[in-house]
């Protein structure tokens, strides 16, 4: 026990400091990514697909947007990895950071999120609390395997 108070005293304003990051990212959490749920149209994710963009492909504006896209999306990223271990919405804010980022095999992954039942009523239970109308989800069309041989 004494070993401990020792560490605890010896790193006392690194503690001080994770412990104030922690609580930002809750309060982050808490009203940022409600906000951002809110805000997006209800169907942003049939929309959702590798020719969709949200700003036109010849604007002298894209490579800055894309630049500030990337660097919130990780940023969500990032945020959302720490709130797995802290109190807060982690892997509600990692989704919104995997929309926002660009990386390869992006659309795959989001297809595949997209899928689960969990994420759908999570993001559908903060609109519904919001009276915003729910989202649409895209229906995956399951392949037949074919005939047996």
């Amino acid at each position: 026990m004494g070993a401990i108070l020792a560490i605890v005293e010896r790193h006392e304003s690194l503690l001080l400091g994770l412990a104030a990051l922690s609580f930002a990212m809750f309060l982050f959490g808490l009203l940022a990514l409600p906000g951002i749920v809110i805000l997006l149209p209800e169907n942003i994710f049939l929309r959702y697909s590798r020719e969709g963009r949200l700003l036109p492909q010849k604007t002298p504006f894209r490579p800055v947007y894309r630049v500030f896209k990337n660097i919130l999306g990780y940023i969500f990223i990032f945020s959302g990895f720490l709130l797995l271990f802290l109190p807060g919405q982690g892997l509600m804010m990692i989704f919104i950071g995997i929309l926002l980022a660009d990386f390869p095999g992006k659309h795959d992954l989001v297809e595949r999120l997209l899928e689960e039942k969990h994420l759908q009523r999570s993001l559908n239970w903060i609109r519904r609390k919001a009276g915003r109308r729910l989202f649409l989800f895209p229906h995956k069309q399951h392949r037949s395997p074919g005939p047996w041989i």
